[in-house]
């Protein structure tokens, strides 16, 4: 922020107030932070407003002098700007200005910010609708699925270059080749949960309701007999262990509470309970805690994977559990402990405000939203339509 403004300074004799302060203030402010990001030198010529202020930015301005009250408006404008700008990290002020200022797409501020390949850009997964904007932005490369997806056929066959389409249109689904490649070929599963408990085991079967599990055993557990080697799941090696093995990337993410205030992170599952009744050999748990490496709730993250003990496991997970009967079990000095070693981290150890965690946030807020995204090619069915 400081070395915006100081170039700001340096050239505001060279500002012309019929131009948008607003928008040349911006234009150095997210070069900067670009700068800041990368690691580059600053360069001055880089950044210099005269530059900025050729093509759409000097047509801007009408070319009678500036009136006193447009003077006093700038300078009302440049301490709200600073004041806005500063709540944001560098990062967040270079990708706000370059989608909300310039009028960047998605994929566009993820080239210039260098961020692009650093999420999941190939899924195994059914057609999710709520896929489509990252598709359509660029950020997915592929789709195999384990089955279809009610409404989403005429999507899918429009876009044969990510997802799997034979010569009829159809989709081209392969549930054995899924679980294969759950196995033995992916590193990261996502899932989420009814109930978890104190270590991290978890089911979709509770007193009054069984759900299947689908490929959620199969994904979100940790093959031993995998020897395919990627820098995800050899990141998870936390020893010298020549003899160590990578691991699977398996992440729960649930609310502490359901609907109706039913707590999800619970002392004992009810598939236990029920297994028993019902006269299983096992009782029906979907992912078993030690497979687990995170756990994210709206309280913050659990890196498991890093816990040196049961006991410390069992803390790990009391941290971020909120005000669950195994949320009220933590310690504050021993939350405040494992902060500091990075084995939890709350929200604002990332930078994240808890009042900024909206639906505003989404790319698609809504059903109607999505079949936007698509083109019009997405035919969700009539109960999740409002119109």
């Amino acid at each position: 922020m400081q070395e915006a403004w100081l170039k700001a300074h340096k050239q505001l004799s060279r500002f012309e107030a019929r131009a948008d302060f607003r928008t040349w203030l911006h234009r150095i402010t997210v070069n900067c932070s670009i700068d800041l990001i990368r690691g580059r030198r600053h360069r001055e010529d880089a950044h210099d407003p005269a530059d900025l202020e050729q093509g759409p930015l000097s047509e801007r301005g009408a070319e009678a002098q500036p009136t006193p009250e447009r003077v006093a408006a700038s300078a009302q404008i440049s301490d709200r700007v600073n004041s806005a700008l500063s709540l944001l990290t560098a990062l967040e002020r270079a990708a706000f200005t370059l989608r909300h200022v310039e009028g960047m797409s998605i994929e566009e501020v993820g080239e210039k910010l260098g961020l692009k390949g650093k999420i999941c850009r190939n899924w195994t997964l059914n057609p999710h609708p709520t896929l489509i904007p990252a598709i359509e932005s660029g950020w997915v490369e592929s789709v195999h699925c384990f089955g279809a997806e009610l409404g989403m056929e005429n999507y899918t066959a429009a876009r044969p270059d990510v997802f799997f389409i034979g010569r009829d249109g159809s989709m081209r689904s392969n549930r054995a080749f899924c679980q294969l490649a759950g196995q033995y070929a992916v590193d990261l599963f996502i899932g989420s949960t009814l109930q978890m408990d104190g270590l991290g085991n978890s089911s979709t079967v509770t007193h009054g309701r069984l759900t299947g599990f689908g490929g959620a055993p199969n994904m979100g557990h940790d093959p031993h007999g995998r020897r395919h080697a990627t820098p995800a799941w050899l990141d998870l090696v936390e020893t010298d262990d020549p003899l160590a093995r990578g691991k699977k990337l398996v992440v729960q993410m649930v609310e502490t509470f359901q609907d109706g205030s039913q707590p999800t992170i619970v002392e004992s599952l009810d598939a236990v309970e029920v297994g028993k009744t019902s006269g299983m050999p096992l009782a029906p748990v979907m992912i078993y805690g030690d497979d687990v490496t995170h756990v994210l709730t709206e309280e913050g993250i659990a890196y498991l994977y890093k816990a040196r003990s049961l006991e410390e496991r069992k803390a790990m997970l009391a941290a971020v559990a909120g005000v669950t009967p195994i949320g009220l079990t933590h310690d504050p000095k021993q939350t405040a402990r494992m902060r500091s070693e990075g084995l939890i981290a709350l929200p604002e150890d990332m930078g994240v405000r808890r009042a900024d965690a909206t639906r505003s946030l989404l790319a698609a807020k809504s059903i109607a939203e999505l079949v936007d995204w698509s083109g019009g090619l997405y035919e969700p069915p009539a109960k999740f339509r409002s119109w």
